[in-house]
């Protein structure tokens, strides 16, 4: 369920399409090994207000536009070892999972939280995708 959950949330972001099927069933599985490894939506966002980007992480909680983030921020606020982590899960070099997480973080973080908070029990990564079903 969670895969699937994920897998939808993917491909929407990547635009549909036979590609993006085939690199959503890898990037589901790294995404979800990413945000269980934090503990969540909850620990995630505590790992990127620790290192100074809790306005930019916050900006995708919120029921505003959500702001970008570079490759550089990403690798910044995920560090070096859960992008190589994410990386070996997608089959992707580092550099190419830095700028794959990019493009998805902010939308499933977006996803989340769909009233511009982190549901309560938001550690908890089955329940917060339950919410991305009918976004994508």
């Amino acid at each position: 369920m969670l895969k699937d959950l994920l897998g939808n949330l993917l491909g929407g972001i990547l635009g549909g399409g036979k590609a993006a099927k085939v690199d959503s069933s890898l990037l589901t599985a790294g995404l979800g090994k990413l945000l269980s490894s934090q503990g969540g939506l909850d620990g995630l966002i505590r790992q990127f207000q620790q290192k100074g980007l809790g306005d930019l992480i916050g900006g995708w909680v919120s029921t505003g536009p959500n702001p970008k983030i570079t490759p550089r921020q990403v690798k910044k606020g995920l560090g070096p070892d859960l992008i190589e982590q994410f990386a070996k899960a997608t089959g992707l070099k580092p550099r190419a999972a830095t700028a794959k997480l990019a493009q998805i973080l902010p939308r499933a973080v977006d996803g989340m939280t769909p009233d511009g908070k982190v549901p309560e029990g938001g550690n908890s990564l089955e329940d917060g995708l339950k919410l991305l079903k009918n976004l994508f």
